[in-house]
């Protein structure tokens, strides 16, 4: 998997474009990191990175301030398609490798060391025995293009394949395929040994 750019110590991200190929060995000096910013602003380029950084002041902002953050998180989303608003149930370390076209819905909760890549939507199911919102447990990838509706809960350490619609509980370790979606076994390493599980 792609290491990305650690915000803060609680999200890592990758810049866009050809930027994040230079942008790995500057990325611990701020002046450096504040130019490339600030001429990425003047031709209206923004990154994932600042997406997220803003959407985490907004949990801690009120009034003024807050509205002018949401105002700039949404230019920003716009930009990148995307739609994550409420930064307060997701956990540490979540990695957006390619963040376009990701929707979460606002009560979704995402444990920490999740992988999100692009075209993911968590969303609501708002009648029925799976009403709710996803709860996605820790170190939780899911690839491109799934689809995971309603209250259910994906096991820790799990993968959900590119395309899989999931409107059901997945038990930790599953690899999930399909639309419909299939579980199947996963292998593990764990301390340093493969482990059919």
């Amino acid at each position: 998997m792609e290491k990305g750019i650690k915000v803060k110590g609680s999200i890592s991200v990758n810049e866009i474009g050809g930027v994040h190929v230079w942008w790995k060995y500057w990325k611990g000096n701020i002046i450096v990191k504040g130019i490339v910013r600030w001429v990425g602003h003047l031709f209206g380029i923004y990154t994932v990175d600042e997406y997220i950084e803003t959407g985490r002041k907004i949990v801690k902002s009120k009034g003024v301030r807050r509205y002018l953050l949401q105002i700039r998180q949404r230019k920003i989303g716009n930009l990148h398609s995307l739609c994550i608003e409420n930064f307060s149930n997701i956990g540490e370390n979540l990695c957006l490798p390619h963040g376009l076209n990701i929707v979460i819905n606002n009560a979704a909760q995402i444990g920490r060391n999740c992988t999100i890549y692009q075209g993911v939507t968590l969303g609501i199911i708002h009648e029925g025995k799976r009403e709710g919102v996803p709860k996605l447990e820790d170190s939780v990838e899911v690839c491109p293009n799934a689809v995971i509706v309603g209250g259910v809960t994906i096991g820790h350490d799990s993968l959900i394949a590119a395309n899989a619609f999931v409107n059901f509980d997945v038990p930790p370790f599953s690899l999930v395929i399909g639309n419909p979606a299939v579980i199947h076994k996963r292998q593990i390493r764990k301390d340093e040994k493969d482990i059919d599980l």
